[in-house]
C-alpha cells in the first residue's frame, strides 16, 4: 500500500471505525472496518480531485457498509437487541456518556439518516452530504431537522 493511502486512512481512522461500529454487530466491527479499508484501497486509483478525499471516503465506506448489512440482515445490532441482552439494572448502574447515547440513537435510524447524522457531526455541508448519498441538499436539511427533533424527544423522554 502506498504511504499516501496509509496516511489518509490513518487520518480518517476514527470515522471509519465509527461507521464500522454503526453498521455491524459488536463482534464484527473489526471485520467491517477491514472490508471498508480494502474497498478504499481497491478504489483508490479511481479517486479524483473532483471531491475531497473525505467525501469520496464516506461514499465508499457507506456503500461498503450497506452491502455488508444487506448480505446478512442479522449482522445489524439494534438498540432493542442490546436492551434484551442487557438487564435494566446494568443499564441503570452504568452511566452513559454522550457518545454512547448518540451511538445508541444512531442505531435506531435508517441507513440514510444514520449516514446524514454521521456526516453532520463531521461538519459536512448539506450539499456534500447530498452528493455522497445521492439526494438533494434540501432533502438532507429536512431529514436532519427530523433527526434533531427525534433525538431531542428521545433524550428528554429518557
Amino acid at each position: 500500500m502506498s504511504p499516501r493511502f496509509l496516511n489518509l486512512i490513518k487520518q480518517q481512522e476514527q470515522k471509519l471505525n465509527f461507521i464500522a461500529r454503526r453498521y455491524s454487530a459488536k463482534n464484527e466491527s473489526d471485520d467491517l472496518y477491514q472490508e471498508i479499508v480494502l474497498q478504499l484501497w481497491r478504489s483508490f486509483q479511481s479517486f479524483s480531485a473532483e471531491s475531497t478525499f473525505e467525501t469520496w471516503m464516506y461514499r465508499v465506506a457507506l456503500n461498503t457498509a450497506y452491502s455488508y448489512v444487506r448480505k446478512d440482515k442479522t449482522r445489524v445490532s439494534t438498540v432493542s437487541d442490546v436492551l434484551v441482552e442487557t438487564e435494566a439494572s446494568d443499564l441503570a448502574s452504568s452511566p452513559a456518556c454522550q457518545a454512547d447515547l448518540l451511538l445508541q440513537f444512531a442505531e435506531t435510524l435508517s441507513e440514510t439518516d444514520s449516514a446524514i447524522l454521521i456526516m453532520y457531526l463531521d461538519n459536512f455541508t448539506s450539499e456534500q452530504t447530498g452528493d455522497v448519498l445521492g439526494i438533494s441538499a434540501n432533502a438532507v436539511r429536512q431529514r436532519l431537522n427530523r433527526i434533531k427533533t427525534s433525538f431531542e424527544q428521545s433524550t428528554l423522554g429518557a
